[in-house]
């Protein structure tokens, strides 16, 4: 992290005796590098930390919670032999308890997710998992060795019928690197809210050209929806520094024709309980390095699936921070590829093959789960449509629900059940759907594919 490699504002350092930089710039620079140091410095003393860490965690939950005392005494061999928490133990405990009490303050917020892919879960925050995240969020930036300087476009879908009364929504400051923009040359920031309504990627678009996008912040659907756009072209144009992928599974066609115009593409993989969870690896991409300061990640190996030739187990993520409601040994959903250290040299939990980002597990009949990828541009070879999705509601049937479209013929419905078996299991009934228009309230994610049977008991 060499600091001296960046552009310093000419008034970057305090004018106070005995004092070199501004409090807040001096604070958050000292807490990114308190980031950088447990995640990439000594195993051992990174190990120490996240075990006191642990430690105040679990203490906290017993002494808060009743029904995390009780879960954390029957655990007789200690935290490894805690039971997997599920979304409804997530549901049933914030029922129960509320916010849990936090030193220094209850808490603020919470998030909630949609129910789209399962039960739906409420998850209470405090103003310190705010400030974590906006701390991680900029340390990445000086692990890559990004510089500040460039603008930034983060797209995000609309969550909200508010949200969703324009086509997009345009929100921009002049800096997006908080109190270190006092320290450092800092582009200017937009956060644009994207409806899906009509019109609305003729404004996306618009929106983007005004100026210089710098480094792009958005999930594959919105980076393939610029693509189809306008293609490679409209990429170009865009002055696009690097692409920050979230959310979804990422597009390796867009990766592709990034890397071959020089610019790098960065994945982040997290979740909304918990934040950040890991990031790519700048030098071997596909592997991605967990966020220690943040995560315990563990492989369940009670529970795996098959992806892309590899064994997958389910993950367990215990986040560190998580007092107001905790999360501990948590099934997030997703699957992945556990290692110790990372090819680049990186001493640390690593990823890979990591599936379910959208909860994309079809359950087989026999109660094996199969990854479902396949992508809209496989569907539009054997269909036209405006929008479409894949669903399960019954544990022996796919629903391929079309938009845009009032019939499909007989050729159109075969193809479509060809492609969707093939992506999964000649066990499944496939039922193609023609619809004018999706009905997406339920559904504000817009996810391509959810399996919407209960979960599985753990």
């Amino acid at each position: 992290m060499d600091l001296c490699l960046r552009s310093i504002l000419p008034d970057a350092f305090s004018r106070a005796p005995m004092e070199f930089l501004p409090r807040e710039a001096q604070i958050q620079l000292s807490n990114i590098s308190a980031i950088e140091l447990i995640e990439n410095g000594d195993r051992g003393a990174r190990e120490t930390w996240q075990r006191a860490q642990l430690g105040n965690l679990l203490s906290h939950a017993a002494r808060t919670s009743g029904w995390w005392r009780a879960r954390i005494e029957a655990a007789q061999d200690g935290y490894k032999s805690l039971p997997a928490q599920s979304r409804s133990d997530v549901a049933r405990q914030t029922a129960l308890d509320g916010p849990l009490g936090v030193a220094g303050g209850a808490a603020k917020a919470s998030y909630a997710t949609t129910g789209s892919t399962g039960t739906p879960v409420r998850v209470y925050t405090t103003e310190a998992n705010g400030a974590y995240n906006v701390r991680r969020s900029l340390a990445q930036y000086f692990i890559y060795g990004l510089p500040l300087s460039e603008n930034r476009v983060q797209i995000n879908p609309a969550l909200n019928l508010k949200a969703m009364v324009e086509p997009i929504s345009v929100r921009s400051t002049d800096h997006w690197a908080g109190s270190l923009a006092k320290l450092f040359v800092n582009g200017c920031n937009r956060e644009i809210i994207h409806s899906y309504a009509d019109g609305a990627t003729d404004s996306l678009v618009a929106a983007l050209l005004e100026r210089p996008v710098g480094y792009l912040v958005c999930s594959s659907r919105f980076a393939e929806m610029i693509y189809d756009f306008g293609g490679a072209d409209l990429l170009g144009r865009l002055g696009l520094r690097a692409w920050v992928h979230t959310s979804d599974l990422q597009s390796p066609d867009i990766v592709q024709y990034l890397a071959s115009q020089g610019i790098p593409s960065h994945s982040v993989y997290s979740s909304g309980e918990v934040g950040p969870i890991a990031f790519e690896c700048d030098k071997h991409p596909g592997h991605f390095h967990v966020a220690h300061s943040n995560v315990i990640v563990e492989a369940d190996p009670t529970l795996t699936a098959q992806f892309q030739g590899q064994t997958v187990s389910r993950l367990l993520i215990t986040g560190l921070h998580s007092y107001a409601t905790p999360i501990i040994r948590y099934d997030v959903g997703d699957f992945s590829c556990v290692h110790p250290a990372c090819p680049c040299g990186h001493d640390g939990t690593t990823l890979s093959s990591i599936y379910g980002r959208g909860k994309s597990f079809v359950r087989r009949p026999d109660g094996q789960f199969i990854p479902f990828y396949l992508s809209t541009r496989a569907l539009l070879r054997a269909a036209d449509f405006t929008e479409c999705r894949v669903r399960q509601h019954s544990i022996d049937t796919l629903t391929v629900e079309i938009g845009g479209r009032q019939a499909l013929d007989p050729v159109e419905v075969d193809n479509l059940t060809r492609l969707v078996v093939a992506a999964t299991d000649p066990a499944f009934r496939v039922e193609v759907v023609a619809q004018e228009r999706l009905d997406w309230a339920n559904d504000a994610k817009r996810l391509f594919f959810a399996c919407k049977l209960p979960d599985p008991p753990t």
